[in-house]
């Protein structure tokens, strides 16, 4: 008699059990697709140089965290080198993110081993930007149209001092 009674309320116990699961195995998987996903992006690690205008400029590129790869763009004169935070990749709650979380940023929209585009359309320019890394280790920015705005080379030989300065930098 008693397993009559409950019999209603164990199938419903079985079946809640079955649904909580399958959300939380979903759930795990998108968060492990997301963080596979963010690690695509570590080709960018590094310090890079391009030219803008015929003139060189410098960005590093350093893994923070599991959930942040920031970039510093370099400025060097005869007389110092500084460094500004620039724009950041962050891994957000299942989103990928570039820029300021609260304010300007761009999420990603499609990305492999070899390239990433970001979208923002609120933007009247820069409503897309992709990145196409090379195997010969330069990596091209391109604009909506897809001309090449900049074509950045690795530059290996400068990681040490911007590791340097930006251990000096926190320290501080």
């Amino acid at each position: 008699m008693i397993y009559k009674t409950l019999r209603p309320y164990a199938i419903i116990l079985v079946i809640t059990l079955i649904i909580i699961s399958c959300s939380t195995t979903s759930s795990n998987k998108r968060s492990q697709n997301m963080n596979s996903n963010f690690d695509k992006l570590n080709w960018f690690i590094g310090t890079w140089k391009g030219y803008e205008k015929g003139q060189p400029f410098y960005e590093s590129w350093t893994r923070v965290n599991d959930t942040l790869i920031a970039n510093y763009e370099i400025a060097v004169d005869n007389k110092d080198t500084t460094m500004n935070e620039g724009s950041s990749f962050r891994l957000i709650q299942q989103e990928i993110i570039l820029g300021d979380p609260n304010g300007v940023h761009w999420k990603v929209d499609s990305i492999d081993n070899d390239y990433v585009i970001v979208k923002n359309d609120t933007l009247k320019s820069n409503k897309i930007i992709t990145w196409k890394h090379s195997q010969n280790d330069h990596w091209l920015t391109l604009n909506l149209t897809g001309t090449i705005r900049y074509d950045m080379i690795r530059m290996p030989s400068l990681d040490s001092a911007i590791i340097r300065k930006l251990k000096i930098r926190q320290n501080k």
